[in-house]
């Protein structure tokens, strides 16, 4: 009995290695875990995209408080009673507490200043708008009433705040105080996952490479300083690591480029079944934290291209070592 046994788990285990090296026309699966290659997922079948199912809780938009490294706020997607529930949390790395700041459905990408402010992209059922709530997540303040306003960022004082005003061509992003009072216009912003903790310029990294550009300028100033190949589902997300230095990702991997000898360095290769995204950066632990996903195929059929996603934290090394899963209580 335990020689079948023995022999029936030997069975097992041929059938999941040969499924798991089947052809393109068949079941594929990247396993998400750490291996020596990163593999790309193959384009779908038909004429529709694949379909991805997230597996919850999930976890994504990282950011550092900039005040104490100590802490961190993210948002979380879980599944209660079959229906998805998004909030906002502050968490502390060391206590492991955790205190709710806002429930409800939140766009790209919250942002903590410096002034212990978050910023926050909030849908009301017809449109986004900018608002910003205390750290403690009291006072909730509506910033913005024309809707169709995205992505906001403070400034590196905390002083003032970037957003993209959609629908512009070409596209124009308002600059405002903290309290919401218009200060000017500009050609140049932060996008979805860009920053602006720099005492003049912003950096961008999408799916095209790393931008950088001076939002104070009358023209469209933005430079793309390091090129990469397009990649129509890649990452996305920089962050300032000093005045001359910028961290940022793609599905290719995580870089560092030199703003000023536009030296660019492959910190760590990925792949789009595994990479990160959406860099914050912790000037007291000299590290950054990221948002890494992970897409696996379970069916890979003529329009019915469907797989998981998994959404995770993870902390490492402004040159791309000490990588760590921050593992949420």
């Amino acid at each position: 009995m335990i020689m079948m046994k023995q022999l029936l788990c030997i069975c097992l285990f041929c059938c999941m290695l040969f499924y798991g090296c089947r052809s393109d026309d068949e079941l594929i699966v990247f396993p998400c875990e750490e291996t020596e290659i990163c593999e790309d997922f193959p384009p779908p079948l038909g004429l529709t995209n694949w379909v991805w199912e997230k597996q919850y809780p999930y976890y994504f938009y990282p950011c550092f408080n900039p005040n104490n490294a100590d802490e961190i706020l993210f948002c979380e997607d879980r599944l209660e009673s079959e229906q998805v529930i998004s909030s906002i949390i502050r968490y502390n790395l060391v206590t492991k507490e955790r205190q709710l700041i806002f429930e409800g459905r939140v766009g790209p990408r919250p942002r903590w200043g410096r002034n212990d402010w978050i910023l926050l992209n909030l849908f009301d059922g017809n449109n986004f708008d900018v608002f910003k709530i205390q750290s403690n997540g009291e006072n909730l303040t509506q910033l913005t009433f024309s809707g169709n306003c995205f992505y906001p960022e403070w400034d590196e004082a905390g002083e003032r705040i970037i957003y993209e005003l959609g629908f512009t061509s070409p596209t124009q992003f308002i600059i405002m105080n903290k309290d919401g009072v218009v200060l000017d216009s500009t050609l140049v912003g932060v996008g979805p996952g860009g920053s602006w903790q720099h005492d003049s310029l912003i950096v961008n990294g999408n799916f095209r490479g790393l931008f950088v550009g001076n939002p104070s300028s009358d023209l469209y100033d933005y430079e793309m300083l390091s090129n990469v190949e397009p990649n129509s589902q890649s990452a996305g997300g920089a962050e300032w690591v000093d005045d001359e230095n910028a961290i940022w990702t793609h599905t290719s991997g995580v870089y560092s480029t030199n703003v000023i000898t536009q030296e660019t360095t492959l910190l760590k290769e990925t792949c789009n079944s595994d990479y990160y995204e959406l860099p914050t950066f912790s000037e007291q632990l000299d590290k950054v934290i990221l948002q890494r996903k992970c897409k696996t195929i379970t069916s890979r059929e003529v329009d019915n291209n469907k797989g998981t996603s998994t959404s995770n934290l993870f902390m490492m090394s402004t040159d791309g070592t000490d990588e760590t899963l921050i593992r949420i209580n």
